[in-house]
């Protein structure tokens, strides 16, 4: 069944029928700046805090886990700016100028351009 899912200026609510009751999702720092479905597979859900990390759902936002949630221990000192999901299933971010991009679901993740202009 899918969710409806909301974004809240503190939290990340879902609700599994229009008229449920909503419940917070555990999302561990900050609120969800934006949210990105994967178009290959729809029933994964990924919200991106741009301040504290990315976090998963496979299964329509019923259950969350980390992808991301130090940013600074990957040297991504700024906000991130975007995320990705490629049709092989590598995810792509785009934070502080440069582009990375991990092939085991955000377990490792590489820097593979720098080369982008600011603004």
């Amino acid at each position: 069944m899918k969710k409806t899912i909301l974004i809240s200026t503190f939290l990340l609510l879902c609700s599994p029928l229009a008229h449920a009751q909503w419940e917070k999702l555990p999302l561990y720092s900050g609120h969800a700046d934006f949210l990105v479905q994967n178009k290959y597979k729809p029933n994964e859900v990924f919200a991106v805090i741009k301040r504290g990390g990315i976090y998963g759902s496979t299964d329509y936002g019923d259950t969350w886990r980390a992808i991301v949630d130090d940013k600074e221990q990957l040297g991504w000192g700024t906000d991130i700016a975007d995320f990705e999901v490629a049709a092989d299933g590598s995810y792509f971010v785009y934070v502080n100028n440069a582009l990375w991009k991990s092939k085991d679901t955000g377990q490792n993740w590489i820097k593979i351009s720098n080369k982008f202009p600011s603004g």
